[in-house]
């Protein structure tokens, strides 16, 4: 701690990206992408703060969740005052899988919108943990549909995501909506 003090951050995260793209026919493309992460602090001293776990949804990771919704979570307290009541906190992961097909097809080529349909799964897990029981394959999976441009502005993506392992409540009210969109720019 001499050389960084000790407030420093300091953990050990190794990664694994694979991507696959291939022509199809008459200007389809085949995409796809897996990622692997695994994440564990330096030392007892220096465990992993949340901020740099891993928390999956969204249009980056498994489009038709909402954004860092799959994540391990925890009984917690939501208020400083010893007599609140409990709630799920996510946690964050400190390993994570996700895997993303694509079928990118032209659309509208000369203003630059492409079409995609796509399929997903991935998961965060909690540390001792390898699968989860709540969800088929220890996966959450979805599929959709969406429209890529190509702006002046840079690129923009508008994503409708259906979650097919939709979550529920301890009320048996759904957490997830039956189709989600997303959109991001960049």
């Amino acid at each position: 701690n001499l050389l960084f003090g000790d407030e420093v951050n300091l953990f050990r995260r190794y990664a694994l990206d694979l991507r696959f793209y291939h022509p199809v026919i008459a200007g389809i493309v085949f995409r796809s992408k897996l990622s692997l992460g695994f994440i564990e602090g330096w030392d007892a001293d220096h465990p992993v703060s949340i901020s740099e776990r891993y928390f999956v949804g969204g249009i980056n990771t498994v489009r038709g969740y909402a954004m860092y919704s799959i994540s391990p979570t925890l009984q917690a307290g939501n208020s400083t005052y010893l007599d609140s009541p409990l709630s799920e906190t996510r946690v964050g992961g400190n390993k994570q899988a996700i895997l993303n097909l694509e079928l990118e097809l032209p659309f509208f080529e000369s203003a630059g919108i492409k079409a995609v349909v796509f399929a997903d799964a991935g998961n965060a897990f909690a540390e001792g943990q390898w699968s989860d029981p709540e969800v088929s394959l220890s996966l959450y999976k979805s599929v959709g549909f969406g429209l890529r441009w190509q702006s002046p502005v840079g690129p923009l993506r508008f994503e409708w995501g259906i979650p097919l392992d939709r979550r529920k409540d301890a009320d048996g009210d759904f957490i997830d909506k039956p189709l989600d969109f997303q959109f991001t720019i960049g």
